[in-house]
């Protein structure tokens, strides 16, 4: 997802459950995919433990 801040394109990525709660948001600049799959990765890993 895009938003724009005080005109300035930002990348909006999501970490939503099977009951459409999110858990989670990373905002970036600029586009690394790589990034954000390793932070939500580290997220599901700690949400996989407490269920």
């Amino acid at each position: 997802m895009f938003i724009k801040i005080k005109g300035v394109q930002h990348y909006l990525w999501r970490a939503v459950d099977q009951d459409s709660d999110e858990l989670d948001i990373l905002m970036q600049k600029r586009r690394n995919k790589k990034a954000a799959m390793k932070f939500f990765n580290k997220l599901l890993k700690g949400q996989r433990q407490q269920r």
